[in-house]
């Protein structure tokens, strides 16, 4: 099957789970996309060995998608109901020296070590998330984070602080 095949085949079904779950159709459309991304890449890297399994692979993609689209919902919820008042002053915005620093910081790290940070960080996604895309243990992804932000800090300079 190629991959022109794999998204005719999955990309209505996609649409449809992720309509039934909740997601709005702009979502649906997107997380149709990263649906298929993930498999396709999955399937470049060996990661999906039976193809008879593909379906149960891509739906459980599907499911990951969705929590994570629903957690991100309830962190922006969240954050805009402590933003203060209309009134009230906002806090003043991160140094844009600060922020070229950090990205010139994680633009060093090793690939994998940065992708773990952006999906913890960014993405909400637990340890065990991490580890089924990357076709590793949580506990490796526990490590490599742990190290990576160790790393990150001491780069930035904040070694004595908490992650």
């Amino acid at each position: 099957m190629t991959e022109a095949e794999i998204g005719a085949r999955f990309a209505d079904p996609i649409r449809a789970f992720c309509r039934r779950h909740g997601a709005s159709e702009a979502d649906a459309a997107d997380l149709v996309q990263q649906a298929l991304l993930v498999t396709l890449q999955a399937l470049r890297e060996g990661r999906v060995r039976d193809l008879g399994r593909l379906d149960g692979f891509v739906f459980g993609t599907c499911r990951q998608l969705v929590r994570s689209l629903r957690r991100g919902a309830a962190r922006r919820a969240a954050v805009l109901a402590a933003l203060p008042d209309e009134g009230a002053s906002l806090p003043v915005e991160r140094d844009s020296r600060e922020i070229a620093r950090l990205e010139r910081v994680l633009g060093a790290m090793p690939d994998r070590a940065r992708r773990i940070l952006l999906w913890t960080f960014c993405e909400g996604r637990s340890a065990e998330e991490i580890a089924r895309d990357l076709g590793t243990s949580s506990e490796n992804v526990r490590v490599i984070r742990h190290r990576s932000l160790r790393s990150l800090r001491r780069a930035l300079g904040r070694e004595g602080e908490a992650a």
